[in-house]
This record gives structure tokens, sequence and C-alpha cells, in this order.
């Protein structure tokens, strides 16, 4: 959100930029960076807006660099990174699967509530419930959670699903709603300023998906809620639209994986 705004602000005042020339190194994380985003920043300021990847648990995994600025570069020195199919076979590279990863940075363990320790096995695998991919050349790209939906017997993921829908050049989240019939119903929430009507988001939305990951509807607001933390607000997202919670979004705390800053 932070950066979307600045290129607004540079848009609207090109003279801005000559004060951000000093900057050396600009980098996000917290969230998947859309591609939309990546490449009006860099056509914009002329540098790559640099992606990182980690979690609380394990601290930093991976980011990138102006050498290698594609999605969240490399693994760090020292950090192991796998991604797993759903059966636990090992995935092609750049195929889609679950992140796991091995890390000195592993944190402890647990704390329980009487301040006691559940430890956690420094030499396994952590499995991150990430949705993401390795390239041939080892650059790691996450999509975001970890969490299927089923509909008209196709298994989707939310996530990847707003990374390709972004496309249509608005940042767009994919809300799943239990629907006895289809399995799950896929509410498209479109962030759109200009308030655009959701049929013409529609037909941007189209170009980008296959038949079966089409819409069952189309919402368009002026901005997402936030978090504290700057990210996306989910549920304040779906209790704004009037949609039923999925589960584990209900009141209280969500780990989600922050970015490695």
């Amino acid at each position: 959100s932070t950066y979307h705004s600045l290129l607004g602000v540079v848009r609207r005042r090109p003279e801005v930029r000559a004060g951000l020339a000093g900057v050396r190194v600009w980098g996000v994380g917290g969230a998947p960076l859309p591609t939309p985003l990546a490449e009006s920043f860099r056509t914009t300021m002329g540098r790559p807006l640099l992606d990182g990847y980690g979690l609380t648990e394990l601290g930093n995994v991976a980011l990138a660099t102006p050498e290698t600025p594609h999605g969240c570069g490399r693994p760090l020195p020292g950090v192991r990174l796998r991604v797993r199919r759903p059966d636990g076979s090992a995935a092609e590279p750049g195929e889609l699967g679950g992140i796991e990863v091995r890390s000195p940075g592993l944190m402890a363990g647990y704390l329980r509530e009487d301040g006691s320790l559940t430890p956690v096995d420094p030499d396994a695998w952590y499995p991150t419930a990430d949705l993401g991919s390795v390239d041939a050349d080892g650059t790691v790209r996450v999509v975001g959670r970890n969490q299927a939906v089923h509909r008209l017997g196709f298994t989707l993921y939310p996530e990847s699903l707003e990374r390709r829908a972004e496309s249509c050049g608005r940042p767009v989240k994919v809300l799943a709603v239990e629907d006895q019939r289809r399995g799950s119903a896929l509410h498209f929430v479109v962030a759109d300023p200009a308030g655009e009507a959701p049929l013409v988001w529609r037909r941007r939305l189209a170009e980008h998906l296959a038949e079966y990951e089409q819409p069952n509807a189309v919402h368009v607001v002026d901005h997402f809620p936030l978090t504290a933390n700057g990210k996306p607000d989910t549920r304040a997202l779906r209790a704004q639209l009037g949609l039923e919670l999925e589960p584990g979004e209900g009141p209280g705390p969500v780990r989600r994986p922050g970015a490695g800053h």
C-alpha cells in the first residue's frame, strides 16, 4: 500500500523523484509483491522493488538483491528451502507446492500459557504453510498461504489466483465462501479508487483466468482495509462485504508469514 501511494505521488508531482534519487535499495515484504506493482515501480522509479520472504518462526529466509531482483531472490546462506506436493513428493522447478525450510534461525519453540516452552526439532524441515515455487536457478517465488479450496471438482488456491488476477492492473483479493452446490464460491475484490463498475473488472479479470477459475462475484472497493502491520485485513474485508468467515478467520489473532525486514 505504501508503494502504491508513493507511485501515485510521483506521477502527480514528478519533481519529487529527484529527491528520492539517493535511495540505494527499495525493499518490500509482508505479503507477496504483485507483478504489476513491481513492473510499474521499475518503470517509474528506474530501480527494482526488491521482495523478501521470512517468518516470525524462522527469521529471514530469502531476499532479492539488485543482482537477483526477481521473485524473493535465493535462500540466504545457511538456509535450505524445498517445495513439496500435497502427497509429500518433491515439486519440479517452477511447480507450486508447500514451502518447507531448514534454518539456523529457527525459533526455540512455542511458549505455553504457563511460561514453559514446547520445543521444536532444530534439524527438522519446518512446514511454513505457504505456497510457492523454486525456479531452476534457485529463485524463490512465494504466492501466499497454502490454503486450497474446492470448486466444481477443481482444487484452487485463492492467493495464486490473486497473483494472476492482479495482471488486470489493480490489487485483487479472492475470498472463498462455502457453497453447498459448488463447494466454494469465489468473490474477487478489486481495489479501485476510480470505482469502475464490477462488470468492467469482470471482463478484465477474465483475460487472466481459466474458465474454471472465473469469479462467482466481483466487488469493487476504494482500498483494502489493513491490519496494524499494513497487510490487507481479510476479516475486515469480509465484514465490509457481508461475506461469511472461512475457518481460521474468526476472532482472534491468526499467524501470518511476515517479511524478513
